[in-house]
């Protein structure tokens, strides 16, 4: 990864994450305390990578996916109306 695209990629503060992944600021702190996001610390400040969290995001949504299979429910039917 070049030096470029390394810093496009990194999110800064939990201000920066929270806008990225769409959750208020306080969700964000306690996600990324609790360690259930990829986010890390240097120093006091809170930071992750967008491609990291894409990853974290879509593994998650395949884990719900294979977990809970579809349930296709049929319209109620009503012979002769």
């Amino acid at each position: 990864m070049q030096n470029e695209d390394f810093a496009d990629d990194l999110l800064r503060g939990i201000s920066g994450i929270s806008q990225f992944i769409g959750e208020p600021e306080r969700r964000t702190y306690y996600l990324a305390e609790t360690k259930k996001i990829p986010a890390f610390k240097m120093g006091k400040l809170w930071m992750a990578r967008k491609s990291r969290l894409r990853q974290h995001y879509a593994e998650l949504e395949a884990k719900h996916v294979e977990a809970e299979p579809c349930v296709v429910i049929a319209p109620t039917c009503h012979p002769g109306k």
